[in-house]
C-alpha cells in the first residue's frame, strides 16, 4: 500500500501491469509555503508488476509548435504511443 501527500507537486501515475493507469493526486499548497499546512494523504493498493511514474511540472509542460501547453493527457497519449522500459 501507498501513501503519499503531493505538497504542491505533480500527481503521481501509476501504470498497471495490464496497461491501464491511474493518477494519483492530493491537494495542499507546496511545502513550506503556509505555516501548519495540512495535506492531505491519499493512498493505493500496488501489485505485482505495476510501476509508478514520478515527474516534475516540466514533464507536462511541453509545448507543441503552436506554443500551447499539451498537459497531462497529451503527454499521457504519447507515453502510451512509445515503449517505455522501465528498469527493475
Amino acid at each position: 500500500m501507498l501513501e503519499f501527500t503531493s505538497a504542491g507537486g505533480e500527481a503521481l501515475l501509476l501504470l498497471r501491469a495490464d496497461g491501464d493507469y491511474q493518477c494519483l493526486e492530493s491537494a495542499g499548497s507546496p511545502f513550506g509555503f503556509v505555516k501548519d499546512a495540512v495535506y492531505d494523504k491519499v493512498s493505493a493498493a500496488i501489485a505485482e508488476g505495476d510501476s509508478l511514474l514520478l515527474f516534475s511540472d516540466g514533464a507536462v509542460e511541453i509545448m507543441n509548435p503552436a506554443r500551447e501547453i499539451l498537459g497531462l493527457t497529451a503527454w499521457l497519449i504519447s507515453s502510451k504511443n512509445k515503449d517505455i522500459s522501465l528498469p527493475g
